[in-house]
């Protein structure tokens, strides 16, 4: 998802380590999506911080889906509104069909 809406250079090996921990963390407790939002931010300045905020909302909402075994586009669609929400959408919505 990242990617497809930041560009390919947004996405770093070396950050893994980092935002799994956030990820595991996010699933449990509240007060994650800031760190995720301040990694995103870190790795891509030039987004503002509602940008990065709603990615990370849609983005988390997408992960405790898949985690629930929910449908993943219905839990983003519900998580909030605005372009990088359906950005998100249509990237899950491509994502196994080799587009992007």
């Amino acid at each position: 998802c990242l990617r497809t809406d930041c560009g390919s250079s947004a996405v770093s090996l070396r950050f893994i380590a980092p935002l799994d921990e956030r990820m595991r963390a996010s699933l449990v407790s509240t007060g994650a999506d800031t760190d995720l939002t301040n990694i995103l931010l870190s790795k891509v300045p030039t987004i503002s911080r509602a940008s990065a905020q709603d990615f990370v909302t849609a983005f988390l909402a997408a992960v405790k889906a898949l985690h629930q075994s929910k449908d993943l586009v219905s839990a983003v669609a519900s998580a909030g509104r605005g372009p990088i929400n359906m950005m998100v959408q249509a990237a899950l919505l491509t994502r196994d069909s080799g587009v992007g």
